[in-house]
This record gives structure tokens, sequence and C-alpha cells, in this order.
């Protein structure tokens, strides 16, 4: 959405938000499962936002 903008807000915005690449590419469902959460649903909630839904196992008491 951002490489869309016209040259002058994408160099103000790329300008003011230096970390946006890495904010629109982080891939948030391998984090949630290397946290430990199993990927249960992505849900879109509008055109540019979505929900995601993981759920955390029990552990077992060893």
């Amino acid at each position: 959405m951002i490489q869309n903008l016209p040259p002058v807000l994408f160099t103000l915005m790329k300008s003011t938000e230096p970390w946006s690449d890495d904010y629109y590419t982080f891939e948030v469902e391998t984090a949630l499962e290397a946290a430990g959460f199993d990927h249960q649903a992505t849900v879109a909630t509008d055109p540019r936002h979505r929900a995601i839904i993981g759920i955390k196992p029990l552990q077992e008491l060893g």
C-alpha cells in the first residue's frame, strides 16, 4: 500500500517511519508458531486488517 503513494508522500513516510518495511513484512503467524502457539485461523476484518487466532497448548506437568 505504501508503495502506491505519490513519490513525495512515499519519501515523507519512509523518512518518518524507517521501520515500516519490517512492520509490513513481519510474519505474525510464523512468530506465533515459534513462540509455541498452534496457528488456528487468520481472518480479514476489513480490506487492510486481519485478526489472527492462535492457541497455546497446555503444558504437561512433569
